[in-house]
Order: structure tokens, then sequence, then C-alpha cells
């Protein structure tokens, strides 16, 4: 079996792959890529047995077969090597040769059958989405997903499936995201996914925003297919809460704001608030708003932004940090921003099809 490829085409196919490779693992195996020929094609495989890539990787073939070899290395061979094309051959003896011009690079790998098998998924429900619809999704509401593993339903994104509609939602329980866009589904389809957020990230790093992808959904696995990369992933076990309740029914009061000098304005005055606990004021008043912020023994920022605004003064306290994770990751020029008092959760809302909750903090 013998592999001709070019340097820079199979790095962008391995690179995705080292978030998945161990570099101190129990087992072995997992240290390893995993290389299958047939057909023509050339495919590489990555698994920590919680995540499995799959990537076509681009070479001209002779023969057929599957080897595994030591990740890290080869891709640290492949980015080092001196010319563009380079050449992967299987000896009689198992071991794999790697050459490019005067480099020559022979690395002993472990029986493929060794390596982990990804999940059988064919029998799972297909869904389709544009690319650049899911990446979307992904940015918009990842950032409020929990760190805290300790509430292990939070420490990934709900993906949801209903009605022709998906619905990614994200919370940590001070904030909360959601966006909904198209999705081809059959039509009494109806499941619920909460996908790990080491596996948001590596789609939000191998999805390129063009084409479509297919979404495999099973009892406990879900994958994620191009024609060029498949990712396979497990599912959080588990119900994600009830993110519907804490939705307002109704809010009070209204106001229209720039996305962009909202999002700088305030990015300027929490540069002097508290780096353990920030909080900046928002208040609100017929065509302005002000933003302030005051720090013992650091001091205080101001700035005023005119808004188109005619409603009855307002002022609430927000986590600035907060407020600019959801603000960078939209494109709209204008958000509205719903309150009813200083006390409840502000929400900010785009087109229909996005909104964020974030709770407030508490005016001096």
């Amino acid at each position: 079996m013998k592999l001709t490829f070019q340097k820079d085409s199979a790095l962008q196919c391995l690179t995705p792959l080292q978030g998945v490779i161990g570099s101190k693992t129990m087992l072995p195996i997992l240290s390893h890529l995993a290389f299958e020929v047939a057909g023509g094609e050339a495919w590489v495989i990555g698994s920590d047995l919680e995540m499995w890539i799959k990537c076509r990787f681009p070479a001209k073939t002779e023969g057929e077969g599957a080897i595994t070899i030591p990740g890290r290395r080869f891709i640290s061979i492949v980015r080092e090597l001196p010319g563009q094309e380079g050449t992967i051959e299987v000896k009689e003896d198992g071991a794999t040769v790697v050459k490019s011009m005067r480099s020559y690079f022979k690395m002993l790998g472990l029986a493929k059958d060794e390596f982990p098998g990804q999940p059988d998924l064919a029998q799972a429900t297909e869904t389709t989405i544009s690319q650049k619809n899911l990446v979307e999704l992904i940015r918009q509401t990842a950032y409020a997903a929990a760190q805290d593993e300790s509430r292990y339903t939070l420490n990934g994104i709900l993906i949801s499936f209903s009605g022709g509609i998906l619905t990614a939602v994200a919370t940590d329980g001070r904030r909360l995201s959601m966006a909904q866009t198209d999705c081809e589904m059959p039509p009494d389809f109806k499941s619920d996914v909460i996908l790990p957020l080491k596996t948001v990230a590596e789609l939000d790093r191998v999805l390129k925003g063009e084409g479509e992808v297919k979404i495999k959904v099973g009892t406990h696995q879900v994958a994620f297919v191009t024609p060029s990369v498949q990712i396979f992933s497990r599912q959080i076990d588990g119900r994600f809460p009830s993110y519907q309740q804490v939705i307002p029914e109704s809010s009070r009061i209204r106001i229209p704001v720039p996305r962009e000098e909202f999002m700088a304005s305030v990015k300027r005055v929490a540069l002097l608030a508290s780096e353990n606990s920030p909080s900046v004021k928002l208040s609100f008043a017929a065509g302005r708003v002000e933003i302030t912020t005051a720090t013992p023994d650091v001091g205080e920022a101001r700035e005023d932004l005119n808004i188109e605004y005619r409603g009855e003064d307002a002022e609430i306290a927000f986590n600035p940090h907060f407020i600019n994770d959801v603000l960078k990751n939209l494109e709209e020029e204008e958000f509205t921003l719903e309150l009813n008092d200083s006390d409840s959760p502000g929400v900010i809302r785009t087109n229909g099809k996005f909104l964020a909750i974030i709770m407030p903090i508490k005016l001096a």
C-alpha cells in the first residue's frame, strides 16, 4: 500500500485530528492514527473513545489496506517535510515509511484491529443543514455553556430537532443563549441531543461554511458527515433543564440598541470594572444610554451613547463579559434589549431566531 500526497493538503486534513489524539492514555492505540485505503480513496481516523474524527486524506493511492501509526509524531513529520510532495508506504514487515526528497522516516505502528471502531449509525435518523448555519448556531450559543464539570448536562449544547427547526441552547445558570434555523428532517422527527463542548469545538474548527452537513442521530451517538470529514460523538446522558421556563413571557420595556457602538462602549467602560466581580450599569433615558462602572481603589468610568429610544427611564447592571460574549457573535446592526425591572433578567433579541438571557447584578 502506497500513498503519494502534497504536504499542505495533507496538513489541512491532519490538523483537526490533533484534538482526539491522546498523548497520555492508558490505551496506547489511542495515540495512533488509523489509515484506511480502499477503492482509490484514503481516510485517516483519530479517536479518544468519546469522539471519532475521520478525514478524507488527499492522496494518490496504490493498493489497499489499513495501518496505524503514532499520530503526533506522524503529523510533526509531515509538517517538517523538506518538499511539497511526500509518500507513505507500508512495507512487508508492517512498518510505515514516510519519504520526501532526502528525508526518510520509518515508524512502527500497532495492529489495525486494535483501533476502536466508530459507532454504527446505519439505523440513525438523518437530517441535513448547511454548514454555515450549523457553525453560526454553535458560535451564537457555545460561550454560554457551563464549565463546571459537576453540572454535566450543562457542559454542552442542547441540539433539539422538531418540526423542521433545529434549536441550539446553552446555559450555565447565569445566562442562556438560544438560536434557531431551518433544517431538513423527517416530518414527525423529534429529538434532543446534548453535544459535549469538545465536539462542539471540533465542529467549529472543522466545518468550513460551504455546502451541507448531514446529521445522523442515534440513541447514544450522533454523527456529522460531509464529503471530506466525518465526526462521530457520544451524547451527554441526562436531561437538559427546561429552558423555556426562564424565558420571560413579556417585557415592559423594549430598547433598540446599535450593536457595534454599544459593544465598544461596554468594552471600554469595563476596563475599570472589578476583575473579581465585573459589573457595568446601564441607565436608559430618552435618546441615550449611560454606561458606567465604579470600582473601589481603582476608579470609575462613564460613556454616553445616543440611541433611538423614547420610552421610560430604566437602569440595570450586567456582567460586561456576558454582554460582549453575546454581541460579538451576532452580525445584525441592531438588537433589542428587553427589560422588566433591575432585578429581572434582561433579554437580547435579534431577528426572531436568536435570543440571549442575562441575569442582572444587584444595583448598589
